[in-house]
């Protein structure tokens, strides 16, 4: 019996890169971009970058690394000055022998571009919730206030404020600093009845998290 074979019209051709003996290089396969991994606050200029699941494995992988911040970064800076920048390292690894290394770009980097920056990794950044990981989505200011808001009166206390930023930051707000925030937003001599917009609100987390106190 004569069989013909069925090819299908869809068939695609097979990755040359499984013919190397080097490595495949799909770490851009695995986590995308680092443009898919940041969040850019342009009235506060301040960027939220996620580094969760990346793995800096060689060389190749801090050039890579290096060139996409340079990338995301450089029009952000030329456009309106240093940047700061907020870094999730939670969940982020990177081989022993090359942290030497990667320090020296973080260096550089810092020099060139940042006006300030926060490195989170550890518990410091995860959210006590179901003991989750809190996401590049999570950084959505209307669901922050809602999360904060355990009254719902559309406005947050200073204790919503306190208890909020240690249960999704793991920031404790020391008593000196609250009483900053509301002397700011409810004048000198405010006490802690002092509660917060949703403007008001962005303009203190963001505040705090730029804090390198």
């Amino acid at each position: 019996i004569d069989l013909v074979p069925v090819v299908s019209k869809k068939l695609k051709t097979m990755d040359p890169r499984i013919f190397r003996t080097d490595k495949m290089d799909v770490r851009a396969d695995l986590f995308g971009s680092l443009e898919d991994r940041y969040i850019y606050h342009e009235k506060d200029h301040i960027l939220f970058l996620e580094l969760f699941g990346v793995t800096i494995d060689s060389e190749d992988d801090i050039r890579w690394f290096a060139q996409g911040i340079e990338y995301v970064l450089e029009p952000l800076v030329a456009k309106n000055g240093p940047i700061d920048l907020v870094v999730n390292y939670d969940g982020f690894d990177i081989r022993k022998d090359l942290e030497d290394a990667f320090s020296l770009v973080l260096r550089e980097l810092e020099a060139k571009f940042y006006k300030s920056v926060q490195r989170f990794a550890g518990n410091s950044f995860k959210r006590a919730k179901l003991g989750g990981q809190l996401s590049i989505e999570d950084w959505d200011i209307e669901k922050l206030f809602r999360r904060f808001d355990l009254d719902g009166n559309d406005e947050i206390s200073m204790e919503e404020l306190r208890e909020g930023m240690m249960k999704d930051f793991h920031i404790h707000l020391k008593t000196h600093q609250v009483k900053r925030i509301a002397n700011k937003y409810g004048g000198e001599g405010a006490t802690s009845a002092v509660k917060l917009d949703r403007d008001a609100f962005e303009k203190v987390v963001l505040e705090i998290l730029k804090d390198k106190e």
